[in-house]
């Protein structure tokens, strides 16, 4: 993985940053039963988008470059032309299903009838998605490396400026049909209607973008004449094709599936509740959202230090790739740590001041299931490891074993514990912390890493838990003077500085950690001005 592999990452990641927020602002324009009704189509969006796009960039890249290099123009040019146009009918195939039978899969299936025209809307942006995923690839192979990170990037930013844009005239205009017709859940419906518009133009937008960047940076290639004669079939270029794409493809779709079955069995265990499909609205944009963005803040971090591990396992120097791992568990920690506690005690702050309508259950939530900021952490970088190392198939059973045990664990929490939603957050906890323990004990046998207990663990732990006790008194100081926003931020910035300052004075950080590393410089400078560096 190298610097631009990791820039990409990292840009991949602050759009998904972008992404959440638009999730969390819809909500508070939609409702959160609207964000309910989104999730349908967007789970259904998201299996179309994972079969279609998942490694697809890097696949294309590779195959190109590949025959350029050998000097094969014909073969890249069929290849181009072969794997373009199988995506192109794939996903049109399986958008124009969707398109179909949206209906039946939102009133049969999910139990959700006022998904359907968000739904509709929506899917065709997954086949204009693919389009435009292949030509980036295209784009890349021939040379063109930053279009990715531009086009990941741009796409958040629309969707959010377009969300709000069109959130708001179709909410307007749901509310009108809501009064005449007397159903409020209407509004709803449309405020996710409106969202799905958003998706479309700005899909269309990027599109356009792409095409258009394409083309101006097309270099002269040698023509097909020039190459070796055509020798791969349509049949081996797909081959070769998905052979790259394969098991990553269905490592993701194994991850994803996990959120719409939830929902599936919500809707199945409550189906004439309609307080539930608030509070799984609820669960998407509180948990899932800040919890996200938290564990997004943390691999942005990591991604730097995953990428020189691995530089240093390529020249087989394994001394080095090991102590640089090690590294990326602890800050990885020491980061997620101070995350986890955030959240689990100022959960009832975050939920009044995000989500005042549901202040109760967002606190609930965040309380019970903070610590998964700490274990998704983990998990994504021991996958990312592994999979970049070739163990693809270990990361792929154990997100099937981790799948099983969370819908096992949900379907006996939703019928004998009465929990209710919270199933959803226990369930997670479970699968998670059991892919935690198998992903590390897999990494460890990959490095021979030796856990240093006291540093990796307890010091931050011990140090993250003072850091939760600070949090709650500068919390009850603040909020009578400043009120719940600014007292939040405060309480964010001060405790995170003194949790800094509580590791740097244990000795938790050594300068060489910090080299590299996304804040290391503050840290740094914040330990030589102390005198602990």
């Amino acid at each position: 993985m190298n610097r631009t592999e990791v820039k990409r990452r990292q840009a991949l990641a602050i759009s998904g940053i972008i992404m959440i927020l638009t999730g969390i602002l819809v909500s508070r324009l939609a409702g959160f039963r609207g964000i309910t009704y989104i999730s349908v189509a967007v789970f259904l969006y998201g299996m179309v988008d994972i079969l279609m796009n998942v490694g697809s960039v890097n696949a294309v890249t590779r195959l190109i470059r590949l025959r350029y290099t050998k000097g094969q123009y014909r073969n890249a040019e069929k290849m181009k032309k072969d794997v373009f146009l199988f995506q192109l009918l794939c996903s049109l195939f399986l958008s124009g299903v969707i398109f179909l039978a949206a209906r039946p899969i939102c009133t049969y299936v999910f139990r959700l009838p006022l998904s359907n025209l968000i739904l509709a809307v929506l899917i065709p942006s997954a086949f204009i998605r693919t389009v435009t995923v292949t030509k980036i690839g295209i784009a890349r192979g021939e040379g063109l490396e930053s279009l990715s990170v531009l086009t990941d990037v741009f796409r958040s930013i629309f969707i959010l400026i377009f969300s709000l844009l069109f959130c708001n005239v179709f909410i307007r205009y749901g509310t009108k049909v809501s009064g005449l017709l007397g159903e409020e859940n209407f509004v709803a419906m449309y405020g996710g209607i409106g969202f799905s518009v958003a998706v479309l133009v700005s899909e269309l937008l990027v599109l356009l973008f792409v095409f258009f960047l394409a083309a101006a940076g097309n270099r002269k290639r040698k023509n097909a004449a020039d190459g070796m004669r055509t020798t791969h079939s349509m049949g081996d270029n797909l081959k070769a094709y998905y052979s790259i794409r394969g098991i990553l493809l269905f490592i993701c779709l194994m991850v994803f599936v996990t959120f719409p079955l939830g929902l599936l069995f919500l809707c199945k265990a409550y189906p004439e509740s309609e307080q539930i499909l608030d509070s799984y609205g609820v669960f998407l944009s509180a948990y899932c959202g800040l919890g996200g963005i938290f564990i997004l803040l943390v691999v942005i971090v990591m991604f730097p230090i995953l990428g020189s591990c691995l530089g240093f396992l390529r020249k087989d120097e394994l001394r080095y790739a090991r102590n640089v791992f090690q590294n990326g568990v602890h800050i990885g920690s020491v980061y997620a740590m101070f995350f986890s506690t955030f959240l689990m005690v100022e959960s009832h702050r975050l939920g009044s001041v995000f989500f005042p309508e549901q202040s109760e259950l967002a606190d609930k939530m965040l309380k019970t299931g903070s610590v998964i900021v700490l274990l998704i952490v983990l998990n994504v970088y021991f996958a990312e490891f592994l999979i970049l190392t070739g163990k693809k198939a270990i990361v792929l059973g154990t997100v099937l074993l981790a799948d099983i045990v969370q819908i096992v664990a949900l379907a006996i929490l939703l019928n004998k514990s009465g929990a209710e939603i919270l199933s959803l957050v226990y369930a997670a906890l479970l699968a998670n912390l059991l892919t935690a323990a198998l992903l590390g004990f897999f990494t460890h046998r990959r490095l021979r890493i030796g856990m240093m207990w006291m540093q990796f663990l307890l010091i931050p732990l011990f140090v993250a838990c003072i850091a939760g006790l600070l949090q709650f008194f500068i919390d009850r100081f603040f909020t009578p003077h400043l009120g719940e926003n600014l007292a939040l931020f405060l309480c964010f910035l001060i405790s995170g500085i003194l949790y800094l300052i509580g590791l740097l004075v244990l000795r938790n950080f050594r300068m060489q950690d910090l080299e590299g590393v996304p804040g290391g410089k503050f840290i740094s400078a914040l330990g030589q001005m102390l005198h602990v560096l």
